[in-house]
């Protein structure tokens, strides 16, 4: 295009654009702060008179250096190369900075530098980080006051199991010893007393030991010895030992396995987890319903999934199902339970390297799954299978 027809803004436009870069600066929410590479300040927004507590003009022609602590200006002066380097990088960084009135204060500042008419200006952009690095401090407090409540509690639980263990032990003991007729048998009269005192007695153990053992996971006591274990034989070991409460309230109890797969998990702590698993399938199922256990391998995995057809977990309420001490409303009803066990079977298949999880639906039953690393013999016989 000819020179004579290109635009040339006029004086008026001029003005009217400086007015308006202005009424955007003042418009930001943060400070903004322009000054030369000397450090000398050119211009400054509303909110830079605000946070420094200056009035309109009284910063122009004045040295950045006046808005940090004197203690720190020599320092901010001799390293104004430094500063002109690190914003050429769009560095960030937490600052001192000085009011007006002397008050001293933690200022987030950003540096950006950019030209105009072959000038080089430095742009920084400061907010009050005050409040921020009070909240962070506050939460690095409370996270560290939680943490020791937590190892407080964890030491109060195991010293608490192990002094509960050895008296709970001992009325086990003496209820079996009065079950077996010993020193004499027991009148007939007294001996649905008698069961149930060892009936509640090995419950009462069961949940002191759950507790232990959420206790040995939190604070990483833990002992785990993951083998080569051959889940057959521990499925069926399961299920015998549940035979019994399932036939009471007439529910089957279905497995089905390969008899050679094997899986790397602790063959003591495998065992609690099926046990737990079956035997909440049959306490929170319906009478004559079934419950299924089946195994079977998955990529890399080999998932054992215990099927029941009870009542299903409500949508509502699943958040809730890995909460210690959480029963989804049945605190009230006759089924045994304090809401532990199914926590402990996650932190258990979780230290043993594996994965466990659910599906329900309400009114129908549930699924519960639990993934464990497919050993090198199962990885053969699965081979050996396909050819």
């Amino acid at each position: 295009m000819p020179a004579r027809y290109r635009y040339r803004p006029s004086t008026p436009d001029l003005a009217a654009s400086r007015e308006r870069l202005l009424a955007v600066l003042d418009a930001l929410p943060d400070a903004v702060i322009i000054s030369d590479a000397e450090g000398c300040i050119l211009r400054v927004n509303q909110p830079a008179l605000a946070l420094f507590g200056y009035a309109a003009g009284e910063l122009l022609g004045q040295s950045f250096a006046c808005l940090v602590p004197e203690s720190w200006r020599s320092e901010c002066l001799a390293g104004r190369d430094a500063w002109l380097a690190a914003a050429e990088q769009g560095v960030r960084s937490n600052v001192p900075a000085r009011r007006r009135d002397g008050s001293e204060f933690i200022a987030d500042l950003s540096l950006a530098v950019t030209a105009v008419r072959n000038q080089r200006l430095l742009v920084a952009t400061l907010r009050d980080a005050s409040q921020r690095l009070r909240n962070e401090a506050e939460l690095v407090a409370a996270r560290e006051a939680a943490e020791q409540a937590s190892l407080a509690k964890t030491a109060f639980l195991a010293s608490m199991s192990h002094e509960l263990r050895t008296p709970l032990n001992a009325v086990i003991g003496f209820a079996e010893l009065l079950a077996l007729g010993q020193p004499e048998p027991v009148p007939l009269v007294h001996r649905d007393a008698v069961r149930y005192i060892l009936s509640s007695g090995r419950h009462l153990l069961a949940v002191v030991n759950d507790v232990l053992d959420l206790a040995r996971i939190e604070s990483g006591k833990l002992a785990l010895s993951p083998v080569c274990v051959q889940v057959r034989g521990i499925a069926d070991e399961v299920l015998a030992m549940l035979q019994g409460e399932a036939q009471r309230r007439g529910i089957a109890l279905r497995h089905s396995a390969y008899p050679e797969l094997c899986a790397q998990a602790d063959p003591a702590r495998l065992r609690q987890l099926l046990l737990n698993l079956v035997s909440n399938a049959i306490k929170y199922n319906r009478d004559g319903g079934y419950v299924s256990l089946s195994c079977r391998v998955r990529g890399p995995w080999l998932r054992l999934s215990v099927t029941d057809t009870g009542m299903g977990i409500p949508q509502s309420r699943r958040a809730e199902l890995f909460q210690p001490f959480k029963r989804l409303g049945r605190e009230q009803s006759s089924i045994e339970g304090t809401g532990v066990g199914l926590v402990l079977c996650r932190q258990l298949i979780e230290a043993m390297g594996g994965r466990l999880n659910f599906e329900s639906e309400e009114g129908v039953g549930s699924r519960f799954w639990i993934d464990l690393p497919l050993d090198k013999c199962a990885e053969d016989c699965v081979q050996r299978t396909a050819g």
